[in-house]
């Protein structure tokens, strides 16, 4: 038998699954379906609903990337997102989840030099998606909210929709990936 810290950790996954996760996931496709006119009459520009990766994930990409893709299928919408933490763990999370399609909402960015990183990791899932002949133009089919672009290059991005702190902060973000041209 384990020792307490082990049970209890036991337990939380336990219950994670069993309940939240179970309610959460039947609340979010109701909403997504209360929402999909929005998301349908603005073109995939709006009506987003939103749900989280385990907690427990946070630091395990597999882990993470497997219940992604497994919400991604069971509530298959495409006006749901699916909320990675932009942590270490999180970051190849979020490039393997882009390149295979999934819709990412990105949490947690907390420095410019993350909300870098998730930018490099947006657009290399980007390329992947592109190099294996998948669409990445259609809203709701590979795109992340969290870093909009029309172009998975960047050389048409136009931060039109995001409020001016993001905006300086994408454009300082962008500065710091060397390798890429971006005009804005």
């Amino acid at each position: 038998m384990g020792n307490r810290e082990d049970l209890l950790a036991g337990a939380k996954k336990c219950l994670y699954e069993k309940g939240y996760a179970r309610t959460t996931a039947r609340d979010i496709a109701s909403a997504a379906d209360v929402f999909a006119p929005v998301h349908e009459s603005t073109g995939g520009a709006d009506g987003f609903v939103s749900i989280e990766v385990s907690p427990l994930l946070a630091a395990d990409t597999a882990g993470t990337i497997a219940e992604a893709k497994q919400l991604h299928a069971k509530l298959a919408r495409p006006n749901v997102l699916i909320k990675v933490p932009a942590t270490p763990e999180g970051l190849p999370a979020i490039e393997e989840l882009i390149a295979a399609g999934v819709s990412v909402n990105v949490t947690l960015i907390f420095s410019v030099e993350v909300y870098a990183q998730v930018a490099e990791a947006y657009l290399r899932g980007l390329e992947r998606r592109l190099a294996a002949g998948g669409d990445i133009l259609h809203p709701g089919a590979d795109q992340t909210q969290q870093i909009p672009a029309d172009d998975p290059q960047g050389g048409n991005f136009r931060p039109s929709h995001i409020g001016p702190h993001a905006t300086q902060t994408l454009h300082h973000a962008l500065t710091l990936i060397p390798d890429r041209r971006f005009r804005t």
